[in-house]
C-alpha cells in the first residue's frame, strides 16, 4: 500500500501484504491523526493482522495492532464509529466490533444462532444492520440489527436472498425468499 500527499508526485511506501481492499483511511471525528490508515495485513508467515498507523511515517516501531492477535483473512472492515474483525476458533466463527475505537468486544448473536457468514450492510442510525448465513443456509441470510455499541443483536428479518450476490461489506437488492 503505497499513500501520496502531493497529488501522486512522489509515493511512499505504507505497508507491505496489505490485504485488497482491506483498508481504510482514518475517520476525522474518531482517528486522532488525520493521516491514520487502519489496514489487514499478511505477515510473513502469512497469518493476517489489523494494523494501524501514519500514512506517512508508517514503520515497524510506529504501527499499532489494536486487535491482539490474529484475524481471519478479508475480514477487517471499518465504517463510521465501527471496526469489526473475525477470528476462528476450534473451527467457529468469532466476531469482534470496536465501536468508537475502544477495545474490542464480542459480538453476541441470540443463542440460538450459528453464524457461518457475516457481512456489516450498514452502519447508519447509530445501530448495525449485518446479514448473517448460519449453518443451516446456502442460499439465504438472516438479518439482525444491533445495539448502539454494535454488541448485541436480534433477529430482524429471516431468510433474505440477494438477486446479485454479496458485494463488497453490502447486500443488494435484497427480498424475502
Amino acid at each position: 500500500l503505497y499513500s501520496s500527499f502531493d497529488f501522486g508526485r512522489k509515493w511512499q511506501l505504507v505497508h507491505e501484504r496489505v490485504t485488497p481492499n482491506r483498508f481504510y483511511w482514518s475517520v476525522t471525528s474518531l482517528d486522532k491523526e488525520f493521516d491514520l490508515v487502519h489496514m489487514e495485513a499478511y505477515t510473513p508467515d502469512g497469518h493476517c493482522q489489523y494494523v494501524t498507523c501514519r500514512a506517512q511515517a508508517c514503520s515497524e516501531s510506529s504501527r499499532t495492532y489494536p486487535f491482539s492477535g490474529f484475524i481471519e483473512p478479508n475480514s477487517l472492515v471499518v465504517q463510521d464509529e465501527y471496526v469489526f474483525v473475525q477470528v476462528a476458533t476450534t473451527g467457529k466463527a468469532s466476531y469482534y466490533v470496536s465501536y468508537q475505537r475502544e477495545t474490542f468486544l464480542r459480538i453476541k448473536l441470540p443463542k440460538y444462532s450459528l453464524p457461518k457468514d457475516m457481512h456489516i450492510v450498514s452502519t447508519d442510525q447509530g445501530q448495525v444492520f449485518t446479514a448473517v448465513q448460519e449453518w443451516n443456509q446456502n442460499d439465504t441470510y438472516n438479518l439482525y440489527i444491533s445495539d448502539p455499541r454494535g454488541i448485541y443483536f436480534t433477529l430482524a428479518l429471516e431468510n433474505v436472498r440477494t438477486s446479485r450476490g454479496l458485494g463488497g461489506n453490502s447486500l443488494i437488492d435484497l427480498y424475502q425468499a
